[in-house]
């Protein structure tokens, strides 16, 4: 994959990605330590510790082909 030159890298989407990867993580790691009441408002997939680590990756990912200009 040859990146595109002359355009612009968007930091606003990297930016979000990053910001996506980072809150994943924090509920792969803290999610057990949560309260009942927030269990209950959270959705189910945000307790699965592989399925966090997994969306941290994707995200990273994501974020590092569009910071080469990949896509």
């Amino acid at each position: 994959m040859q990146p595109i030159s002359g355009t612009p890298i968007p930091w606003y989407d990297i930016a979000g990605m990053v910001f996506l990867a980072c809150m994943c993580l924090y509920f792969g790691l803290a999610a057990g330590s949560f309260s009942a009441s927030a269990r209950q408002k959270l959705p189910s997939f945000v307790f699965n510790r592989p399925v966090c680590f997994f969306l941290t990756a994707a995200f990273l990912l994501m974020a590092l082909a569009r910071l080469m200009g990949w896509f």
